[in-house]
């Protein structure tokens, strides 16, 4: 099989979170694979798959308004933390959508990575991470197993760019993303996305 791109790692810390669910035969995992998918790409629904912990996904448009509708390239996520807002994105962690492959019935992916909020006329990066950090989310069968995974790459600290309190925020926030923190809250939406009786 054709395996999505991944941003290569070059700095900073790296994660590889993976989960899936095996079926019975192969055709009953072709049967699941659909709803699967809808569950990737129904971002604003993330958190109803999610167990704890659950940050609230938004997916926006290049001008910042809210979508309801399959994501595209160079959409932005809006991302809703638990604890302190980010200043730099009035209130939220942003993410933009580089990159989307599909392969049909095989595979598809998204790799999303921080961004300044769309809403805002400060282009400081409104997350705890640098720009150049990314999160490629991505679902594939094979034979009768469907996978679902999260690997985020040169995820560095982002504490030199943005408001004095930005930076202070990012530094705590991104100190407990490398405790595990935010790994967890990956971990819960790759299994919601393979669990079958989510629905």
């Amino acid at each position: 099989m054709e395996y999505p791109s991944i941003p290569r790692q070059v700095n900073g810390q790296s994660h590889d979170t993976v989960d899936m669910y095996c079926f019975n035969t192969p055709q009953e995992a072709r049967n699941f694979y659909p709803i699967a998918r809808q569950r990737l790409l129904s971002v604003n629904n993330w958190h109803k798959v999610m167990q704890h912990r659950k940050p609230v996904f938004t997916l926006c448009d290049e001008t910042g308004n809210q979508q309801d509708r399959p994501p595209e390239v160079r959409d932005f996520i809006r991302i809703d933390l638990a604890g302190p807002g980010n200043p730099s994105g009035q209130g939220y962690d942003w993410v933009r959508i580089t990159q989307l492959e599909e392969r049909t019935d095989d595979f598809i992916s998204m790799t999303l990575s921080p961004a300044p909020s769309p809403i805002s006329k400060n282009r400081s990066t409104a997350h705890f991470y640098q720009e150049q950090a990314s999160n490629t989310l991505v679902l594939r069968i094979i034979q009768n197993c469907i996978y679902a995974e999260a690997h985020g790459r040169n995820e560095l600290k982002n504490i030199t760019d943005g408001q004095l309190l930005a930076r202070g925020r990012n530094l705590i926030v991104a100190f407990m993303a490398k405790l595990g923190v935010g790994n967890i809250q990956w971990k819960q939406l790759t299994k919601g996305i393979v669990t079958p009786e989510k629905d």
